[in-house]
């Protein structure tokens, strides 16, 4: 990472800095050093970069952001890329921020969609959130919105006993569950950084 870093501040020039920067940034965040990930990017955003450029340097800030202990930062920063709304709940999800987990995943659900691996890992995570959170009413709801959806498949049970009535929900089930949900991401690739970055604390509370 020094040895790109190194060319990314004194050979690399203008746009040429885009993807690079979000390169070393991410290798930054692998080795356990956000601040320098986040240096690596705000040393280089002088440059008017293309969207889809811009997109990617974004999503890398916003976790090494997140990884700083500076969510709220990292959320403003996703803001205007695409598919911020998925990587916001990653972020979520992997700090068991359930309620803010619920927050970013329920408006995204409409229950036309087509279940594919990533689909169900929504829609389990957000059983998962809601179960720990209580809320019952919105099991119900979403218990009758997806289960002919999941009715042939091999999260059909997972599914069911997450949406179930809320006193037979268990640690164990929890548990079963979050093994059982497919490991596709609704984040996309920025899901395996997030993942492979060390784990930050659960919100108090």
């Amino acid at each position: 990472a020094e040895l790109l870093e190194h060319q990314l501040i004194v050979r690399t020039k203008d746009i040429a800095q885009g993807p690079l920067s979000a390169r070393v940034a991410s290798l930054f965040i692998l080795a356990g050093e956000p601040a320098r990930a986040l240096a690596a990017i705000r040393a280089t955003e002088a440059n008017a970069y293309p969207d889809a450029m811009l997109w990617d340097r974004h999503r890398v800030e916003a976790v090494a952001l997140d990884q700083l202990g500076r969510t709220n930062e990292a959320m403003a920063v996703l803001q205007e890329v695409p598919d911020g709304l998925a990587i916001r709940g990653e972020l979520y999800w992997k700090r068991r921020d359930w309620k803010a987990l619920a927050a970013v995943t329920e408006p995204t659900l409409t229950g036309g969609e087509k279940m594919t691996d990533v689909m169900q890992a929504k829609v389990l995570r957000y059983a998962i959130a809601l179960a720990m959170l209580g809320r019952e009413d919105a099991l119900a709801r979403l218990n009758a919105r997806y289960r002919a959806a999941f009715g042939k498949l091999p999260t059909a049970a997972t599914f069911e006993a997450l949406t179930a009535a809320i006193g037979a929900i268990d640690p164990a089930t929890v548990s079963a569950a979050m093994a059982a949900i497919p490991s596709a991401s609704p984040a996309g690739d920025i899901a395996d950084l997030v993942d492979a970055a060390p784990a930050v604390a659960p919100p108090a509370g």
